[in-house]
């Protein structure tokens, strides 16, 4: 479901006839008229912060949040194609700006576009994007950790050029996203020498004192409330034409369902819409051409389960038949039809259909089909028996009742409502723990299962990426699952140029995955963009929602 549905209104306007100077004052005036509008956008949630790639993250998609005031040397774009931004172009291999050394080290370079600045007019330079590389690659600071990091080393020759070496190849290195976002050096770098990393952290900067590259300057954040932000003229693709952007959330999809009918908002983004809500926008919006809505599979669901020994409760979910008796028991048709009438993308790898290597990864996949009968058996075989009330019971009398962690929501906590009741036929019980915290050790630390959202790559579950108090608990490995075998097809996979042998590795990545059960891949959470037809400019052909903002410095309002 590439397109979940497309109304859209479209409008030519085209100038009235006469002179050139009449013309003219026309453009004049619809210029000044789109200045003086406001964007107004819901998402789900808050940021933390809203530097890019941020500290301390809590996974929440808030790419509609912390578009409107970033940017880095490159981005994608709703394609998915990545483009350069604040660079004058990406690197290309086997030229002077990517080259293979013979000694298997690696060196781009990126060229800053000329005459850049901060929201605060502060020249843009390369040392800043030296100084970002510093900040994000102290782990007191608690920034996700990032192997790609751990294999370079930036430098700034001059003002305009940012020279990295890499200590391997790494076939990222064409594309950074978000490990090519600048901080300002001009800001942070004496409170980096003074603060401790708590206090750091806490430096009204990353909030309220934000100071970004993006199309929008931050001008006013009411905590829990709003984000507000004014067009700037020296954005590096040219100052917005829509005057003012707001940015709020809710957790509610039906809330920002009502204010998108009631045109109290314009553009709704980052899952605060399930498939439920964008399936009334197409019966409401079809015979008036209101608005457009459109879902891609870019946020996958998946059931972690929790493997730190120290941690797990029941202890027994570090036992592999009853990681896979849990995954025998997951009904996908159920959560399909409950969920999606039936037409949602349910997956047991977390790869998308798009992708090159998907053929070779579901050859190799081990699967799990709903089976309850299945499901006993191995729970037997790990030492558990029924109960008189046929509740699973172990050796000690000790009931299986595992936590499960959702976040609120009337999808989420459908999903779980659906899963429990399968389970509770299958003889688990589990109750269920609505979170609501942002804290990243909570996150981590879970006794039993989390159900997640977000794109788990097979960067997410490495060792290295496993949250510790090191890190600040910010690893993207939720579960503590560590795999010397994936591991070290990841050190491969890492430093491979060639994008057959690229893919080939990542098959064999998800064969284990699949086969080990870190957790229990159940769909592709489709991400849904709406917006109302009076806005002009989101592509309503794009297959990647979180990217659509990308391009609002062209967006206009009706």
């Amino acid at each position: 479901m590439w397109l979940l549905c497309t109304v859209a209104l479209v409008v030519a306007c085209a100038p009235p006839p006469g002179g050139g100077g009449q013309r003219a004052q026309t453009e004049e005036e619809l210029a000044a008229a789109q200045a003086s509008k406001v964007l107004t956008i819901i998402g789900r949630n808050q940021p933390v912060n809203l530097a890019l790639p941020g500290l301390r993250a809590t996974g929440a998609s808030t790419s509609g949040s912390t578009g409107p005031f970033n940017a880095a040397l490159d981005t994608a774009d709703g394609r998915e194609s990545n483009v350069p931004q604040l660079a004058e172009a990406l690197p290309q291999l086997n030229t002077d700006t990517w080259k293979v050394l013979p000694d298997g080290r690696m060196e781009t370079r990126y060229t800053l576009r000329p005459n850049l600045s901060w929201h605060d007019g502060t020249p843009l330079s390369a040392e800043d994007f030296v100084f970002a590389f510093r900040v994000y690659s102290t782990p007191e600071l608690g920034a996700s950790p990032s192997a790609l990091r751990t294999d370079m080393q930036m430098s700034a020759p001059d003002s305009r050029t940012i020279l990295i070496e890499w200590r391997r190849p790494r076939h990222e290195a064409g594309a950074l996203g978000t490990t090519g976002a600048p901080l300002p050096r001009h800001i942070l770098e004496e409170p980096l020498q003074t603060l401790t990393p708590d206090a750091f952290v806490a430096h009204p900067y990353w909030t309220l004192e934000f100071v970004g590259l993006g199309p929008y300057r931050l001008t006013r954040w009411e905590p829990g409330a709003f984000l507000e932000g004014a067009a700037f003229d020296g954005y590096v693709w040219g100052k917005p034409r829509i005057g003012k952007v707001k940015v709020q959330w809710t957790l509610d999809e039906n809330v920002a369902l009502a204010n998108l009918l009631s045109e109290n908002v314009q553009y709704v983004t980052d899952l605060a819409l399930r498939f439920e809500q964008a399936s009334v926008l197409k019966r409401t919006w079809g015979p008036t051409s209101g608005g457009a809505a459109i879902g891609s599979p870019t946020s996958a669901r998946f059931l972690w389960i929790q493997q730190r020994p120290e941690v797990a409760t029941p202890r027994s979910l570090t036992d592999l038949r009853v990681r896979r008796g849990l995954a025998h028991s997951v009904d996908r048709q159920a959560l399909n039809d409950g969920l999606f009438e039936g037409e949602g993308l349910m997956t047991d790898t977390m790869v998308r259909p798009n992708e090159p290597w998907f053929a070779e990864t579901e050859r190799l996949k081990v699967t799990y089909p709903f089976d309850l009968r299945r499901t006993e058996q191995l729970m037997v075989e790990a030492g558990y028996a029924r109960a008189p009330d046929g509740v699973f019971v172990d050796a000690a009398g000790e009931r299986f009742d595992p936590e499960i962690m959702n976040q609120p929501g009337a999808q989420p906590e459908r999903e779980t409502a659906i899963m429990r009741e399968i389970w509770k036929r299958a003889g688990i019980e589990s109750h269920l723990e609505l979170e609501l915290s942002a804290n990243t050790e909570r996150r981590a630390m879970f006794p039993s299962l989390q159900a997640g959202g977000g794109l788990v790559g097979v960067g997410s579950l490495v060792t290295t990426a496993i949250g510790t108090p090191a890190n600040r608990f910010a690893g993207s490995n939720r579960s503590g699952w560590s795999n010397p075998e994936f591991d070290a097809l990841y050190a491969r996979w890492s430093v491979t140029l060639d994008a057959d042998e690229h893919g080939r590795l990542e098959a064999q990545m998800r064969r284990i995955q699949t086969e080990q059960l870190p957790g229990v891949p159940l769909f592709f959470n489709l991400q849904i963009a709406a917006w109302l037809a009076g806005l002009n400019g989101p592509d309503v052909q794009a297959s990647s929602v979180p990217n659509l903002v990308w391009n609002m410095h062209v967006w206009t309002l009706n």
